[in-house]
């Protein structure tokens, strides 16, 4: 523990926190006898099981301090390696908003070991975002939820949700990406069981020797390769015998309790035919996490004007709901969700979940970030706004959805999928 203080207070005068090391029982009455004045800090408990460490922003510090207690309690019971600390806020009632840039987190003290391998973080911001990064990094199944602080309630994991789900991953690009997502599912508390990789490049035989080595999933070959997410989502659709359809992007990461989270909600909800949740980024250019919340009432904020309620990625579908909107648009690589959320307006009752339940990686490199197809290029722009043009006419009853811009476009070409 001394070469940790050692090393850190080289750069004292630079950080805006202060590393605390101190007992559970020792934080405690500090916190009751508040003999810690308000700011940032990084406290490092040291118990005979596990030491951990509890990084506190000055803008959560009265809210966490009063409740650290059932916060350390969920951290223990839950067995996690990373709790993300959210600050508790009302969602957005008509489109996706950024909220805060996350600084509270309590998290395995090897994770800051290894942080300071490399780095001395000089913000409270780093530090999170370096912490959050190692693990997010890992395949060997760490245990990561995020939580509001005024959220701490366990699921209901007594539901068996192997026949119910199938989980949909088109993959292209690194496949460590696609590793480390699979490793997190396999250690969710409740794995579905149906869960399917969809290979949209040219096959080598380091797909072949993840396939045969990682868990007993389906993977399968798109054939011609490069075709985009959708492809392979269409297939999902139509070839999947389960109630609902679950979506996962291959470089994004569930938290531990995403699946039980999504399938009690499917449970209770029964007339809900699609939801999503909010959205936790890492943010790897920025190098920042971001908590991102949704409406929790996504038709009724489509009905208000066409916007962006819901982060396809994080759904869960009726597969008898998407085949009567008619699936997803093929014809290109990138937005197709896009246009099949709006058009779902017209066919389905649609949600999102008050929870953070998934973990989006923004990186260099992917579909939103190249500069051919990224957020805010030309074609994306004009495609927006064709859409929503329609969306409204449609609305109004100035046009049919089988004449417009948001009906299903499919390639002329037949895929063939290969079982690896």
């Amino acid at each position: 523990m001394r070469k940790i203080e050692n090393i850190i207070t080289k750069k004292e005068k630079l950080m805006n926190y202060k590393l605390v090391q101190t007992t559970l029982n020792d934080l405690t009455n500090m916190f009751y006898e508040k003999q810690i004045l308000e700011g940032n800090y990084v406290f490092i408990i040291q118990e005979q099981n596990v030491d951990f460490c509890i990084v506190i922003s000055v803008t959560s510090f009265s809210f966490i301090s009063q409740k650290i207690n059932n916060i350390i309690k969920f951290f223990e019971d839950q067995q996690l390696d990373y709790l993300f600390l959210i600050e508790p806020k009302l969602p957005p009632k008509d489109s996706a908003r950024n909220d805060e840039i996350v600084t509270n987190a309590i998290f395995k003290k090897e994770y800051l070991d290894e942080i300071i391998k490399y780095d001395q973080p000089s913000s409270i911001e780093k530090l999170c975002y370096l912490s959050a990064k190692s693990i997010i990094d890992k395949k060997n199944e760490p245990n990561i939820m995020a939580r509001s602080y005024e959220d701490l309630s366990c699921p209901n994991s007594s539901y068996n949700l192997s026949r119910e789900f199938t989980v949909i991953i088109p993959h292209q690009g690194d496949l460590n990406y696609l590793d480390i997502c699979l490793s997190q599912m396999h250690n969710s508390m409740k794995t579905p069981k149906n869960i399917w990789v969809y290979f949209d490049e040219e096959i080598r035989e380091e797909h072949i020797s993840l396939a045969s080595q990682k868990f007993s999933y389906v993977y399968r070959a798109v054939k011609p390769f490069n075709l985009g997410p959708y492809v392979a989502r269409n297939h999902g659709c139509q070839e999947a015998n389960s109630q609902y359809l679950c979506f996962q992007d291959s470089d994004d990461i569930p938290t531990k309790d995403r699946f039980i989270e999504l399938y009690n909600y499917a449970v209770q909800n029964p007339f809900v035919e699609m939801a999503g949740c909010h959205e936790l980024r890492i943010d790897e250019i920025q190098k920042k996490i971001i908590a991102i919340r949704f409406p929790i009432e996504v038709t009724k904020a489509l009905c208000k004007k066409a916007s962006h309620p819901l982060f396809f990625p994080t759904s869960f579908v009726k597969r008898n709901s998407i085949l009567k909107a008619g699936g997803f648009s093929t014809v290109r690589r990138f937005a197709s969700d896009s246009q099949f959320l709006l058009r779902a307006y017209f066919s389905m009752n649609i949600r999102n979940i008050d929870k953070f339940l998934y973990i989006r990686r923004k990186r260099q490199g992917s579909l939103t970030t190249s500069e051919e197809t990224r957020l805010g290029s030309e074609e994306r722009l004009n495609l927006d706004k064709l859409w929503k043009s329609d969306f409204e006419k449609i609305k109004s009853g100035e046009l049919s959805l089988s004449n417009s811009s948001l009906e299903v476009e499919l390639l002329d070409i037949k895929p063939i999928f290969h079982l690896i």
